[in-house]
């Protein structure tokens, strides 16, 4: 009961931090303010009765030098999508020559002005096993499909931090190529070095943590 209450309260936490922070984007885009949080009031912690803590610490308290340091040392060099796709049609086959097919055809319909489909190389591999993996190369960018030769197939697509909705027009025109499948999962995370943990928008607009 504990653990589930901490993680409803965590992304209660994750939604509003990201709900503030578009609050701020949207008064600095939208004014010639340039907006700033101080305090947040509320959130008050649940009392227990007969228990009353000793001492309170703030977030002055705490050693925040390192974290800074890693916050300024990270390089955000790429994103990675990856989505999971299950077959959601009883009766519907999958199979390599149709999976080469969706994937080609939703290169082709790709529109952006830094890629273009003559840019990549695409190698496919088949025979081997049930299923099969088809690769995609070109600078900066890559994108794997594999199918486990049953009912699953895996997108996975790296790119320029810049071109984060090449991922989302892959996953959607393959998806209308063969629409007995849908997405049951996506993980998104920034890929670089110095332990990056931020995406772009993130990084770029905030120069300084609110913590420091």
């Amino acid at each position: 009961m504990t653990l589930t209450s901490s993680l409803t309260l965590l992304e209660l936490m994750i939604c509003l931090s990201k709900k503030i922070k578009k609050s701020i984007l949207d008064i600095d885009n939208q004014s010639d303010f340039k907006a700033t949080i101080y305090n947040i009031y509320g959130g008050a912690f649940q009392r227990v009765r007969g228990f009353e803590f000793s001492q309170n610490f703030e977030l002055r308290d705490y050693d925040m030098r390192s974290s800074l340091q890693q916050w300024k040392a990270q390089k955000l060099m790429e994103q990675q999508d990856i989505f999971q796709l299950e077959k959601n049609v009883i009766g519907s086959k999958l199979s390599f020559e149709n999976i080469k097919i969706a994937f080609k055809k939703a290169f082709l319909q790709l529109k952006s002005k830094d890629f273009s489909p003559e840019m990549a190389m695409v190698h496919d591999f088949s025979g081997w096993a049930n299923g099969c993996i088809i690769i995609a190369l070109w600078p900066g960018s890559r994108v794997v499909v594999l199918w486990d030769g049953r009912n699953h197939v895996d997108i996975n697509v790296c790119t320029h931090p810049q071109n984060r909705n090449i991922a989302e027009d892959i996953k959607n025109n393959f998806i209308s190529e063969i629409p007995s499948l849908k997405v049951v999962l996506h993980d998104f995370q920034p890929r670089g070095f110095g332990r990056v943990v931020n995406f772009l928008d993130e990084s770029e607009t905030l120069q300084t943590p609110h913590w420091t």
